[in-house]
């Protein structure tokens, strides 16, 4: 790498002595070099192999790439992304003749994504011999011309002296922002989309289709805004300019497949998981039709949003609390709404629900113009990670969908993010379709509780209900449950204005603790839950702890068992 790049400093000292003492004429590296827009060829070891060096919309198209390639046939894939938000060109090149180590560089060799901190152009030249070297914009300055120059020829004559001679060079077209985009970039094109659009394109014609060394232009701009005038409309980023994170990044993804590869793209399979098959329809249609017409937008033919029949379904209800939200990460509020954050009038949150609640099959369907995250717990405990937010207005659940989370919630938000204060129409935005024949894996544990009694696993009298004391009329119990009787999946449910203290043996003996008093309405059975014990009993009792006489039991407390 040290022989390339002192090769690229001699050559760029010879260039710039003969500008200066002969004329204003760039050199050519190769008087050789293909023509723009040739036929693809790639696929000699079967393997697709692409550098992006780029940001965080680099980031956006990169996601997918590796699943769709695999699913085209394609066998081995490599990706790499060496990532800086809002990199420009000219903050490429710079970081290139320094060999600054400055970049995230996000790899994937078809078994998902990895990130690594700290490194250079040269590094991630030198790590694989890419099939193909992707440049961009940043995208407030997609689409102005005098921003892409020098910075576009001397980067890549930088690259070319460096990386494999047999990489080509391709430019990622990138998009215009949605119309309501906050962006503060957006001014530059009087904060219109298609200003923007036309400007992108007008700006690769003159810098990058007449380039040389730029061998394919990659329309991911001209693919977006083709499925912005289907059904879906303009709802393909997630905060006004970077892709949603199922759909937008879909688009994206498979444009450069099918542009580089020019495999046939009419019969994909894979989708990500909130892509149903209506909406993969748009995207192959979508980017078809950029990769035939680049500089143009194709208006879809699906600009009818499908119709569904929901006489064999029954809606759901959410309980949806306003003014608030889930946040699954958070310390102290794992598992309650956050209704008194700063920004919590921009939500309304559902319930929490678990697969008794919301079967496979069931439909959710978003309203135009409001997303939602479909926030997801492990177990009761704070998680790591949160699902991403999404705009996809129909989604089925599936197995896929669920994974191997015991919980789901929603945040509803409206595009933006405004407060909802005042808006009728939120509380409708969101809606869930549960099929009437849905199979439902669960069955009610039926339950003989022993009135006026509880347990204290602490006491002497710790293996059986206590009854005659000043406390015992506040409470029913249950008998003592085993993990056979009571096993990872069942879901426990408290109704409203009850609570209960899920006793705990470790082992048939004197306890020293016992569990907290819950008043979650809903508790799915998990390892973690059962921990190491091996006996559990729930005292039921009223929210007030008043005493409980002629009170009717059926629905206070109950135990589902997953079949």
């Amino acid at each position: 790498m040290k022989q390339n790049f002192l090769k690229y400093g001699a050559v760029l000292f010879s260039s710039l002595c003969l500008c200066a003492c002969s004329s204003n004429e760039t050199p050519k590296k190769d008087e050789e070099t293909p023509p723009v827009e040739e036929v693809p060829e790639w696929n000699k070891d079967e393997t697709l192999k692409i550098l992006t060096i780029g940001n965080s919309f680099s980031d956006d198209a990169m996601e997918y790439i590796a699943n769709i390639a695999l699913d085209l046939g394609i066998k081995n894939v490599k990706l790499g992304n060496l990532y800086i938000g809002g990199c420009s060109l000219n903050k490429h090149y710079n970081n290139a003749i320094k060999d600054l180590a400055a970049y995230e560089y996000r790899t994937n060799d078809g078994s998902g994504w990895q990130n690594k901190t700290g490194t250079s152009i040269s590094q991630a030249l030198e790590d694989e011999d890419w099939d193909f070297i992707s440049l961009q914009q940043n995208s407030g300055d997609s689409g102005i011309s005098d921003s892409y120059s020098p910075y576009l020829e001397d980067l890549i004559e930088y690259l070319a002296y460096s990386a494999n001679e047999n990489a080509k060079f391709v430019f990622h077209m990138t998009w215009a922002y949605q119309q309501n985009s906050t962006h503060q970039e957006f001014v530059k094109y009087n904060k219109n989309q298609i200003t923007m659009y036309e400007a992108i394109v007008n700006a690769v014609d003159e810098k990058v289709r007449s380039n040389p060394d730029i061998t394919q232009v990659i329309p991911v701009g001209t693919a977006i805004q083709n499925a912005r005038t289907s059904f879906v409309g303009d709802t393909l980023t997630r905060d006004g300019y970077h892709l949603t994170m199922d759909f937008g990044r879909y688009v994206a993804g498979l444009t450069f497949v099918k542009k580089l590869t020019g495999l046939n793209i009419d019969n994909l399979t894979y989708a990500p998981q909130n892509v149903d098959e209506s909406y993969k329809k748009v995207a192959i249609e979508s980017v078809n039709n950029a990769v035939s017409n680049p500089d143009v937008i194709t208006p879809s033919k699906f600009d009818k949003e499908p119709s569904y029949d929901y006489s064999n379904y029954h809606e759901l209800d959410l309980g949806l609390t306003q003014f608030g939200y889930w946040n699954a990460t958070e310390a102290n509020n794992y598992n309650k709404i956050i209704t008194n954050a700063n920004n919590s009038n921009q939500f309304y949150a559902s319930r929490r629900l678990t697969r008794l609640d919301l079967p496979i099959g069931s439909i959710i369907e978003l309203k135009t113009g409001y997303g939602y995250r479909p926030e997801a717990w492990l177990d009761d405990s704070r998680q790591t990670s949160r699902p991403p937010l999404t705009s996809t207005k129909r989604v089925e659940v599936t197995e896929k969908w669920w994974g191997k989370y015991v919980y789901r919630a929603f945040n509803i938000y409206k595009s933006g993010n405004p407060s909802l204060q005042g808006n009728t129409e939120a509380p409708n935005a969101l809606k869930i379709y549960v099929p009437n024949d849905a199979e439902i894996n669960y069955e009610e544990l039926k339950i003989d509780f022993i009135e006026n009694a509880y347990y204290d696993s602490t006491s002497d009298n710790y293996a059986s209900p206590i009854k005659d004391d000043s406390l015992s009329n506040k409470f029913f119990t249950t008998k003592r449950f085993s993990e056979d009787e009571l096993p990872i999946g069942s879901i426990i449910r408290i109704k409203e204005g009850w609570q209960y203290r899920p006793e705990a043996w470790v082992k048939d003996e004197k306890q020293s603790s016992r569990p907290t008093v819950t008043k979650q309405d809903v508790t799915v059975v998990t390892q973690k839950w059962w921990s190491d014990y091996t006996l559990r009993a729930f005292n039921i009792s009223k929210s007030d702890n008043s005493v409980i006489s002629g009170v009717d039991k059926s629905g206070i407390f109950t135990i589902y068992i997953p079949n």
